[in-house]
């Protein structure tokens, strides 16, 4: 059956004075993706913030200068006991003996799960690169390295700066590096100094705080004065509770208080984690001073919600501290004790779930799915990429976001193969440079390999632009695009979402371009039935040259004809399994945009003009017409403050259509005008200031 399209229709005038953000002239040595403009919604169909969400600082990226640091983990293969290649996975130990699990030798690294990167080992060029993609598009600024146990990792840590430089060359963003130490701090700062900080080649890898490196460790226990010059130091445990000053917790129960120098009002920091430790038994669901029931799998009905995550970014974005560090990215692991008294192990500390008996497994930091702060995405069904989109969305909030791009004038695309005439279409929608990367490595036990040679057309830009028959899509990858033919299979497919609503279609996407498995002809597809399934609606005529192809999509055949406009959600991709799962957008053959987001083609979007009466509003972007569900006109109204407006509308003949007095709260607001598109002009008087436009 065919899906239906439901109009979400938000068909905004805009002033032609407007420009995209999105320039064609960028710089070449910036790559800037605009990741804060891709729109996602997650696996529990909450909506990612965006600038398209009421109330979100859009326009005003980081307008407070805010900075969010990752607790990042580099361990994975450095501390194994017995290396018989066997994974001690305790989320399937669990499954496979619940009563009795079979657990690994004491003192041996147990995973809590399955990555969705698989076991891996810490300096795997793939899954350093894929990692990267994820904290850049997140918004993560900078990293601070778990080294709190002496163990500096140099080696890991080097091929860290290897993919910073790799994504540099590439004129991508990276984020900063530091250290957090405890354990031996003198020795283990001399150590760090030795190899990293004495040596000014890696002076740019740092993330620098008040004019030097920042460490986070306690600067007391340091003797040598060269060492403790070097650093901006930053006292760093858990449950420091705000109580003096420099000092930046890594772990706080709600409701955290935050780190500050001088003054309290002086908020330098504060800590967002995803759960406690598995031994205290608060896990992702703790919320509202309670732990959810666990149910036999060890997990609760809302492990997958982050509720004791929201509550902790719900006091950052109160505290509004300059800096959030987020607890954590990707521990995984935690070594397995018995309660027994040995390493100060107790019964009170025993598993989730387990017997308060001495000879009972302990595991201090994570346990399963439920019991560990890690938000990378997981093979887990009840977590996936939840909370790792759980923090991209947070962090818009915290720190702003950029405008989604607004499109180009409309323009028809002649079918005849000339890629110049694609030039002036803005804006580009851009992807990663060089993700297309082949992994071959072994597992964290160093036994098993793992390999993905996936990767094959490496998506560089996108455009679409329109005209009152066509839709037409371009794309534009790094180097030639493989050939097309019966054998190239699941080439260049590109996924559309034409009513921007995620309850409709696979994933939101209704309809499909890409080879007939059948015909091998390229071609349209419609969504049909409830999973993976597809019904050809049409071929696609495809132009080719290079590294450049477009083809044009009647409008009609997306339900988009006699003049509906609205927006379109849209990812490419290419050689992603047959029939995929969304998790696998993160690890096979490239697309564009990464993960789970999409671009938004604003083509709800209708040029104007501006009348040149009178323009006096100092913010181009605070004023929008949309058009509602009912076909009616309505305003969007972005104010600073609570006050009046007056908006009037005109034929251009100078009658008085509509005049309107309104009240406006802080933020935005939508105000219908309550008359259907037409040829008029708009004006709009706040606070004594008149804004107008033509609407042609």
């Amino acid at each position: 059956m065919s899906t239906k399209i439901t109009l979400k229709s938000r068909a905004i005038i805009i002033f032609a004075t407007l420009l995209s953000l999105y320039s064609t002239r960028a710089m070449a040595d910036n790559w800037d993706t605009y990741a804060d403009t891709w729109v996602a919604v997650d696996g529990l169909g909450r909506e990612i913030y965006s600038s398209d969400t009421p109330q979100i600082k859009a326009d005003k990226p980081n307008a407070h200068g805010h900075t969010v640091g990752l607790f990042y983990y580099l361990w994975h293969g450095s501390h194994l006991v017995a290396n018989t290649g066997k994974v001690y996975d305790v989320t399937e130990l669990l499954k496979e003996n619940p009563e009795n699990p079979q657990w690994g030798p004491f003192h041996e690294m147990h995973w809590w799960g399955r990555p969705v990167l698989d076991y891996y080992k810490a300096g795997d060029p793939y899954v350093l690169a894929k990692h990267m993609q994820m904290i850049c598009d997140a918004g993560i600024d900078f990293l601070f390295f778990d080294v709190t146990n002496a163990f500096i990792y140099v080696d890991e840590v080097k091929k860290v700066m290897q993919e910073i430089d790799r994504r540099q060359n590439l004129g991508m963003k990276v984020p900063k590096l530091c250290f957090m130490v405890h354990s031996s701090t003198q020795n283990t700062v001399q150590n760090l100094y030795d190899n990293f900080f004495s040596k000014p080649q890696f002076d740019k890898y740092w993330y620098n705080f008040q004019g030097k490196p920042l460490m986070l460790g306690n600067k007391n226990e340091i003797t040598n004065a060269t060492i403790l010059n070097r650093f901006t130091w930053r006292n760093s445990w858990a449950w420091m509770n705000g109580d003096k000053p420099n000092e930046w917790s890594w772990l706080e129960f709600y409701p955290q208080m935050p780190g500050w120098s001088g003054s309290r009002l002086n908020r330098e920091q504060i800590s967002v984690s995803t759960a406690q430790h598995a031994h205290s038994k608060i896990g992702k669901s703790y919320h509202d001073g309670k732990q959810p029931a666990l149910l036999p799998n060890g997990t609760t009905a809302v492990t997958g919600q982050g509720l004791y995550y929201n509550e902790q970014w719900k006091r950052a974005h109160t505290m509004n501290a300059q800096h959030v560090m987020i607890t954590q990215f990707n521990e995984w692991q935690a070594m397995r004790f018995i309660a027994d008294g040995r390493d100060g192990m107790i019964v009170d500390y025993v598993r989730p779930g387990g017997k308060r008996i001495s000879s009972e497994s302990v595991f201090i930091d994570a346990y399963n799915a439920e019991f560990n702060r890690d938000i990378e995405p997981s093979s887990d069904p009840i977590l996936r990429d939840n909370y790792l989109m759980q923090t991209v969305n947070h962090i818009r909030r915290y720190k702003g976001v950029r405008q989604i791009p607004l499109p180009s004038n409309e323009k028809t695309i002649a079918l005849d193969g000339n890629m110049e005439q694609w030039a002036t279409v803005a804006p580009e929608f851009r992807d990663d440079k060089g993700d297309i990367l082949h992994r071959d490595y072994t597992n964290y036990t160093g036994h098993t390999p793992l390999k993905n040679k996936t990767g094959r057309n490496d998506f560089e830009l996108v455009k679409v632009t329109k005209d009152a028959e066509n839709i037409y899509f371009y794309a534009q990858t790094c180097n030639n695009i493989t050939p097309f033919g019966k054998f190239a299979k699941q080439w260049m497919m590109l996924y559309l979402n034409t009513d921007t609503c995620y309850n409709t279609g696979w994933e939101g996407y209704d309809f499909m371009v890409s080879i007939d498995k059948n015909t091998h002809k390229y071609s349209l597809f419609r969504h049909s039935g409830n999973a993976y399934t597809w019904e050809n609606i049409g071929e696609i005529v495809l132009f080719i040259n290079g590294n450049k192809m477009y083809f044009a999509i009647k409008r009609s055949l997306l339900g988009m004809g006699n003049g509906k406009e609205c927006d379109i959600d849209f990812k490419w991709a290419d050689n992603t399994p047959a029939v995929p799962d969304l998790l696998d957008f993160y690890t096979d053959g490239d697309v564009a945009p990464n993960g789970r987001f999409n671009y938004r083609y604003k083509g709800s979007v209708i040029h104007t003009q501006t009348t040149g009466i009178q323009t006096t509003t100092t913010d181009e972007n605070a004023i929008t017409v949309c058009q509602n569900r009912d076909g009616k006109l309505q305003l969007s109204i972005q104010s600073a403050t609570e006050g009046k407006a007056t908006v009037d509308v005109f034929s251009h003949g100078g009658e008085l259509i509509s005049h309107k007095n309104v009240n406006l709260n802080a933020g935005k607001n939508a105000v219908v005008i309550g008359y259907s598109r037409q040829p008029s002009i708009v004006k709009v008087t706040q606070n004594g200031k008149i804004h107008t436009c033509k609407v042609l």
